[in-house]
């Protein structure tokens, strides 16, 4: 199986981006998937050096987000996409899994994706 993790610093940073690196190091060591996909924003890092990860980058705009990921979901034949807050990549990504049927988890580390005025 192929998971796709998308967020928006990739597995370098904060506290989910701690999280996130310690969850892919355990699910590809424990060989759940046979690859893991992660798509982040355009300049941040990709850090995390293994043969069974694939990095792919977005702008962040909804365009792009959306179509990035459906691109991404079709070409590399995507089992489960996981997504992490989506403040700079937005929700299309999201939208863009439920359109291409894939099934979604969506974490939000933070409720600012879901209450904009963030009260």
């Amino acid at each position: 199986m192929k998971l796709l993790i998308i967020n928006d610093y990739g597995i370098e940073g904060g506290g989910s981006e701690n999280r996130i690196r310690l969850l892919v190091r355990e699910l590809l060591k424990r060989r759940y998937f046979e690859r893991v996909y992660i798509l982040q924003l355009e300049g941040t890092s990709a850090s995390l050096k293994d043969d069974r990860i694939t990095y792919y980058f977005s702008s962040g705009s909804l365009r792009n987000s959306y179509k990035t990921t459906k691109d991404l979901i079709k070409k590399e034949k995507i089992n489960l996409v996981q997504a992490h807050n989506l403040l700079a990549l937005s929700p299309a990504c999201v939208r863009a899994a439920k359109d291409m049927k894939v099934p979604l988890i969506w974490f939000a580390h933070d409720y600012w994706p879901l209450c904009a005025k963030r009260s």
